[in-house]
């Protein structure tokens, strides 16, 4: 016997859990030691690209879930090629996901599949992340993620106003949340964040080094400790209450109304502050400039 194969069993899981579950699958077949070690994971890692056809990859998916005997599920992730039958797979395995933790969800086109609803029914969920995928009006009424603090939601197409706002105002845990290069469709031209129990905020690359028509950004989350706010928004506008458990904040837009950001920003105790005012203000404060 080959002297990792002699390491005891919760080394092993360690190893097979930085693999992609296919693999850690298909060690089964190095030596009877290795035979069914996968279905102890407490993390799952889907890929497509591992596999020949949607059909196989769909299969896989429900076998593993199936078979597998850990009570709960660390972390799961799930990277997928979209295509007009993926809708429907999507509910099936997640609704039957209970005991998750931490769920990744990728797609590699954000014009092609949309956040489905079952997602919003994982109760233990405690961190989320979704990529490349449409987030859609209509679900907040059906939202049960009360574990939630961590939502991470990197090119995600926004498809109204409302889409962004209706799904935070049902997460009363949410700590911590990240929006990254930010997409939306014509109609969309305002981002709201309105969290009372937000203790970060990172909102990068949004909206002009992608394609979005976003124009402007609210925020109202008066327990925000640490804030981050990088790239040129047409306007950024925060509450009229102030932050003041801020400790730490890194802001890079284009603003407005200077003094009302920096009004919000008052107890900040450490602040990294890059306005790009309007032609008007830089005129009248041109010798004030380096």
């Amino acid at each position: 016997m080959d002297l990792i194969s002699e390491l005891p069993d919760d080394l092993l899981l360690r190893i097979l859990s930085f693999l992609h579950t296919k693999t850690a699958f298909d060690a089964q077949l190095l030596s009877t030691r290795w035979l069914n070690l996968w279905k102890k994971l407490p993390t799952l890692y889907h890929d497509y690209t591992f596999h020949r056809s949607e059909s196989q990859f769909i299969a896989f998916i429900n076998k593993t879930l199936e078979l597998l005997e850990s009570p709960v599920l660390k972390n799961f992730v799930l990277r997928i090629v979209p295509t007009k039958t993926c809708g429907g797979m999507l509910r099936g395995y997640l609704l039957a996901m209970r005991q998750v933790r931490e769920l990744n969800f990728i797609s590699t086109n954000p014009l092609a599949l949309e956040v489905k609803k079952g997602i919003y029914h994982l109760q233990t969920l405690v961190i989320l992340r979704i990529e490349c995928f449409s987030l859609e009006d209509g679900y907040a009424n059906q939202i049960s993620l009360q574990a939630l603090k961590v939502l991470q939601l990197r090119c995600v197409r926004y498809s109204s106003d409302a889409s962004l706002s209706s799904i935070l105002s049902s997460l009363p845990s949410l700590e911590d949340l990240l929006l990254d290069r930010c997409l939306s469709y014509k109609s969309t031209k305002t981002l709201s964040i309105a969290v009372p129990c937000l203790q970060r905020l990172t909102v990068l690359r949004c909206p002009d080094y992608c394609e979005s028509h976003l124009m402007r950004l609210n925020v109202n989350a008066p327990s925000l400790k640490y804030l981050n706010v990088e790239d040129h928004w047409r306007n950024v506008s925060f509450s009229e209450e102030k932050m003041e458990e801020l400790i730490e904040a890194d802001v890079n837009v284009s603003y407005i109304d200077t003094k009302q950001l920096l009004r919000a920003l008052i107890a900040v105790k450490r602040l990294s502050l890059c306005v790009v005012t309007s032609k008007v203000m830089i005129i009248q404060t041109k010798q004030d400039c380096c």
